[in-house]
């Protein structure tokens, strides 16, 4: 099918598209803009794109520099979004609709009625990356497949907003024309596939919901970033003095540098040896300014920018340089590793923080301690501090991401900032202090409690899990009492965990750890040497060795049989059907179930127990969310109770004091009996979703200070 497009020239024009679309009943369309955030106050629409049937496109200039009606642009953006956008009798066409939908609230418009997103289409079809348009184009219509070449190139070069009006409207129009077709081509294949109740019930319900949280984004109390960023600024600067000043690393560091020198001499020595038995005019000029170069470096004298990198010092960011002192450097500490740690790509070993806590052991210097304090610090002033302030809006509010397609789970991802990464309450809490509810309203949370077990218990019928949930067990102190045969003891370990003063605190909070640990543990097809390797908040190993980590599976799959059998089946019906489908009905698809490579195998093994746990948790937070919102449009909710973030199990609200306990029987009673046979045709029925809900000034689960310079 050739395409044909129309870039707009006229009112006329413009009004007969309109008319198109209201006689097809579809308009795919695509906003394209100057680049900038929208919460950017020179951000702006250049043009809108407009197909009503496979095969064209019409393009509406906006505020495009070269546009006809850039003076009054935001006029025809208001037809386009009162007789498109809320126009129920059209089906509207996107891919990535949730981006077009936050910049239609920009200008005060949302979306009406069915609508398409071929991203989110794609996701449930296929739920492996990539998921852009450009990779779909290639993958289905590869006749188009280079199309956005050239617009990416002089992105780069211009920006988005300094594109000429004809080459961006050529790209706009074939955005909507092609994600006209494939929407019409994944229609079918959804309903074919019997994911279309999910895409259409639970998928699409999402957009508006995560576009307003977006748009709404959260407040930062900015007058405690920067006061916290200036005091954790003086303990970075601290910590990485006391790295860069270690005696070992110091040593090697001298050394470093000699053979970076050494080696650059030799390798200009070579060139003049080459150059005395050529016959070029000019050798003798060239022999002497390698000569010169020679002496230069012998006398530390650097007279190019790339000689200086001879006189910088150790670079703790820089993981071949912290791979040679650890490892492979004969100056360094000469740490025994494992080859599997060693990119295949660029030949060094690894510095992550598994491999560092796996190998601490041999370190007698102290220098894994001093960096894993570092890396800490760095990590919260750089990402955390920093990376917010770079972010804010002219309102000091953050407006991260939360993407639906991001895992192949079905789990949300977050995004610039990351909100799922965080610091720990219990190290850094003052970073979630700085996220702060509208002006009258505290943070209202709810969160999901072990909802991943309570699913796996409800899917293998596990009697003994079952029952610990219907007495309100903390299975995790449950599961360590069991493993200790004190089970009918529970209720006195309980009571000691709630007594950090009691001579057996410490005992039964090891024991509770290691528990918690083996029960996400085994349900993620983790063994008994990654367990082994897993750290607690404070960074200390939980098992002392793979052999006491070992012995904990086997006690923990011998009291859950009906989990392991499950476990087992799982493996069955990939192997089978080359998939596992969760209740909601999304798909996971494990083709390496098959496979030659044994790894491979054990790989999807373990997906096929995951990813229905993980999915059927996630997609119980993404419906109740949902189901919030339309509780609030038919004002069974206040109009300000909006959606602040989610993270894993948990949404955030703003609410006001006098709402609280009107708020919080109607939202954890949506939480926990969402209506899933009603739309999804299936219930819990031995084990119940339970929710707890807090409240408080900020996103800190306690009051948090700004923190001293001796709190890190």
């Amino acid at each position: 099918m050739q395409h044909q497009q129309v870039l707009i020239s006229s009112p006329k024009q413009f009004y007969e598209v309109i008319e198109y679309c209201k006689v097809t009943g579809y308009c795919s369309y695509d906003y394209e803009t100057n680049g900038l955030p929208f919460h950017n106050p020179d951000s702006v629409l250049t043009m809108v794109g407009m197909s009503f049937q496979p095969g064209n496109a019409y393009v509406m200039p906006l505020g495009h520099d070269e546009s006809w009606c850039r003076d009054n642009w935001e006029f025809y953006h208001d037809i386009f979004c009162k007789e498109i956008l809320l126009n129920y009798s059209i089906t509207k066409i996107a891919q990535n609709a949730k981006f077009e939908y936050i910049w239609a609230l920009k200008y005060g418009y949302s979306v009406k009625g069915r609508f398409f997103d071929t991203m989110l289409m794609k996701h449930l079809l296929d739920e492996r990356k990539p998921h852009s348009l450009a990779s779909q184009v290639a993958r289905f219509i590869p006749h188009y497949k280079d199309y956005k070449d050239d617009t990416e190139k002089l992105a780069k070069i211009h920006g988005w907003g300094g594109i000429p009006l004809q080459t961006m409207a050529d790209r706009n129009s074939l955005d909507c024309d092609l994600t006209f077709r494939l929407a019409m081509f994944y229609e079918d294949r959804l309903i074919k596939s019997n994911l279309y109740n999910l895409f259409r019930n639970l998928t699409c319900k999402l957009v508006p919901t995560l576009a307003e949280c977006e748009f709404d984004g959260i407040l930062i109390d900015i007058d405690s970033l920067v006061s916290t960023r200036e005091i954790v600024k003086e303990q970075w600067e601290r910590h990485r003095f006391d790295l860069v000043n270690h005696k070992s690393l110091k040593r090697f560091d001298r050394y470093r540098r000699k053979d970076l020198i050494k080696s650059a001499v030799k390798a200009l020595m070579d060139e003049i040896s080459e150059l005395e038995e050529s016959d070029k005019p000019n050798a003798r000029k060239l022999i002497d300014s390698r000569l010169l170069k020679i002496q230069n470096l012998s006398t530390g004298v650097f007279t190019t920018k790339k000689d200086q990198e001879f006189n910088e010092p150790f670079n703790p960011n820089s993981s071949q340089q912290l791979a040679e002192f650890l490892f492979t450097h004969k100056r360094g500490l000469k740490l025994k590793y494992n080859q599997d740690i060693v990119s295949k790509k660029t030949g060094i070993p690894s510095t992550g923080e598994a491999v560092l806590i796996d190998v601490r052991v041999q370190d007698n210097t102290g220098f894994i301690k001093t960096m894993f304090l570092f890396r800490e610090v760095d990590k919260i002033y750089g990402t955390y501090l920093i990376g917010l302030e770079e972010k804010l809006s002219p309102k000091h509010t953050i407006h991260g991401k939360i993407h639906i397609h991001g895992t192949e789970t079905g789990r949300f991802s977050s995004a610039e900032p990351n909100l799922q990464n965080m610091p720990r309450a219990t190290t850094s809490s003052y970073v979630k202090s700085l996220f702060l509810p509208p002006k009258g309203c505290l943070l209202f949370e709810v969160d999901y409690s072990q909802a991943e077990l309570r699913a796996v218990a409800e899917m293998s019928d596990e009697t003994t899990m079952i029952e610990w949930f219907d007495k309100g067990w903390n299975i995790h102190v449950a599961t360590a009492c069991k493993s200790h045969k004190m089970i009918d003891k529970y209720d006195e370990v309980k009571k000691i965990l709630k007594d950090e003063t009691h001579p057996e605190w410490l005992k039964w909070e090891k024991r509770k750890k290691k528990a918690k640990t083996i029960n996400f543990g085994i349900l993620y097809g983790q063994t008994s040497k990654a367990l082994s390797k897993a750290t607690d908040e404070e960074g200390n190993l939980i098992f002392s060795s793979m052999d006491e980590a070992q012995e904990f599976i086997d006690i923990w799959l011998k009291d859950f049989p009906k989990i392991s059998k499950f476990m087992k089946d799982q493996h069955k019906f990939a192997k089978k059907h080359g998939m596992v489908i969760q209740a909601f009905g999304r798909k996971r698809r494990l083709p390496e179930i098959n496979s030659k490579d044994k790894w491979e195998v054990l790989a999807a093994q373990r997906r096929s127990v995951n990813s229905p746990i993980q999915g059927i948790a996630s997609d119980f937070t993404a419906m109740s969310i949902t189901l919030i919102r339309d509780y609030r449009l038919m004002g069974k909710l206040p109009d300000y109770f909006r959606l602040m973030y989610t993270v894993h199990d948990s949404l955030g609200y703003p609410i006001k004091p006098k709402d609280i306990h009107t708020i919080e029987p109607i939202v954890s009673k949506i939480c926990m009996e969402p209506e899933t046979d009603k739309w999804f045709g299936f219930k819990f029925k031995k084990v119940k979703m339970k929710v707890s809900a807090e409240v408080g000034k900020n996103w800190a689960p306690y009051m948090s200070t700004t923190p001293t310079l001796n709190t890190l």
